[in-house]
Protein backbone atom coordinates (compact mmCIF):
# COMPACT_ATOMS: atom_id res chain seq x y z
CA UNK A 1 0.00 0.00 0.00
CA UNK A 2 1.48 3.30 -1.03
CA UNK A 3 1.20 6.29 1.27
CA UNK A 4 2.16 4.05 4.18
CA UNK A 5 2.76 6.77 6.79
CA UNK A 6 -0.43 8.60 5.76
CA UNK A 7 -2.36 5.34 6.06
CA UNK A 8 -1.03 4.69 9.56
CA UNK A 9 -1.93 8.20 10.67
CA UNK A 10 -5.41 8.06 9.09
CA UNK A 11 -6.15 4.73 10.74
CA UNK A 12 -4.79 6.00 14.08
CA UNK A 13 -2.14 3.26 13.95
CA UNK A 14 0.85 5.62 14.06
CA UNK A 15 1.52 5.27 17.77
CA UNK A 16 4.60 5.15 19.97
CA UNK A 17 4.43 1.36 19.83
CA UNK A 18 5.05 1.23 16.08
CA UNK A 19 7.31 4.24 15.56
CA UNK A 20 10.37 1.98 15.42
CA UNK A 21 12.06 3.25 12.25
CA UNK A 22 13.30 -0.11 10.98
CA UNK A 23 9.89 -1.72 11.55
CA UNK A 24 8.11 1.09 9.70
CA UNK A 25 10.50 1.26 6.75
CA UNK A 26 10.46 -2.54 6.39
CA UNK A 27 6.68 -2.47 6.16
CA UNK A 28 6.86 0.51 3.83
CA UNK A 29 9.21 -1.46 1.55
CA UNK A 30 6.76 -4.36 1.56
CA UNK A 31 3.97 -1.99 0.54
CA UNK A 32 5.88 -0.64 -2.48
CA UNK A 33 7.73 -3.77 -3.68
CA UNK A 34 6.27 -5.10 -6.92
CA UNK A 35 4.13 -2.02 -7.53
CA UNK A 36 4.33 1.00 -9.79
CA UNK A 37 3.16 3.40 -7.08
CA UNK A 38 5.02 6.69 -6.92
CA UNK A 39 6.73 7.24 -3.58
CA UNK A 40 4.29 9.50 -1.78
CA UNK A 41 5.43 12.89 -0.54
CA UNK A 42 4.63 11.94 3.09
CA UNK A 43 6.57 8.68 2.82
CA UNK A 44 9.54 10.37 1.16
CA UNK A 45 9.59 13.19 3.74
CA UNK A 46 9.47 10.64 6.56
CA UNK A 47 12.31 8.61 5.01
CA UNK A 48 14.44 11.74 4.62
CA UNK A 49 13.60 13.09 8.08
CA UNK A 50 14.71 9.86 9.75
CA UNK A 51 17.65 9.22 7.39
CA UNK A 52 16.04 6.02 6.10
CA UNK A 53 15.95 6.75 2.35
CA UNK A 54 19.12 4.72 1.74
CA UNK A 55 17.69 1.85 3.80
CA UNK A 56 14.46 2.03 1.76
CA UNK A 57 16.42 1.51 -1.46
CA UNK A 58 18.84 -1.05 0.00
CA UNK A 59 16.92 -4.11 -1.22
CA UNK A 60 14.88 -2.62 -4.06
CA UNK A 61 15.04 -0.05 -6.83
CA UNK A 62 12.67 1.83 -9.10
CA UNK A 63 13.11 0.47 -12.64
CA UNK A 64 13.74 3.16 -15.26
CA UNK A 65 12.10 0.97 -17.89
CA UNK A 66 8.76 -0.11 -16.44
CA UNK A 67 8.51 2.17 -13.40
CA UNK A 68 7.97 -0.71 -10.97
CA UNK A 69 9.77 -1.26 -7.68
CA UNK A 70 11.84 -4.42 -8.12
CA UNK A 71 14.17 -6.44 -5.94
CA UNK A 72 17.74 -5.24 -6.07
CA UNK A 73 19.05 -8.50 -7.58
CA UNK A 74 17.01 -7.69 -10.72
CA UNK A 75 18.80 -4.38 -11.29
CA UNK A 76 20.88 -4.24 -14.46
CA UNK A 77 23.63 -1.77 -15.35
CA UNK A 78 21.15 0.40 -17.27
CA UNK A 79 18.98 0.83 -14.11
CA UNK A 80 16.28 -1.44 -15.56
CA UNK A 81 14.95 -4.74 -14.24
CA UNK A 82 15.50 -8.19 -15.71
CA UNK A 83 12.08 -8.18 -17.40
CA UNK A 84 12.81 -4.92 -19.22
CA UNK A 85 16.10 -6.34 -20.51
CA UNK A 86 14.69 -9.50 -22.10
Amino acid sequence: MAYYITYLKDEKLYTNANKDKVYLVTNMIDSYMGTCFTLSEDDEEWLIKYNMLEYFYKDMFLCDGCGWYCEIYEQQENEECLDCNI
